[in-house]
């Protein structure tokens, strides 16, 4: 039982750390965009909107709908 525990936390640690990579790179070198997950890019629209800069939150807010509708495709049709 032991060993199974470590490997869960092992392959856990491994998903953060290759996700934690992508945001950091995407980041840096596509317009303070995340790619992993989207709550950073959910962060930087709620800014951008409560800042009344509309332009910059659809910036944001395009691929977090696309990003939802990748999930609701693979949901629905796979």
């Amino acid at each position: 039982m032991k060993t199974e525990v470590r490997e869960k936390l092992r392959v856990a640690l491994l998903m953060a750390m290759s996700s934690g990579f992508m945001d950091g790179y995407t980041f840096f070198h596509y317009d303070e965009r995340f790619a992993g997950a989207q709550t950073g890019n959910v962060m930087q629209a709620g800014i951008y909107l409560a800042q009344g800069n509309i332009v910059k939150f659809w910036d944001f807010a395009i691929p977090i709908f696309f990003f939802m509708a990748g999930v609701i495709f693979k949901v629905f049709l796979l």
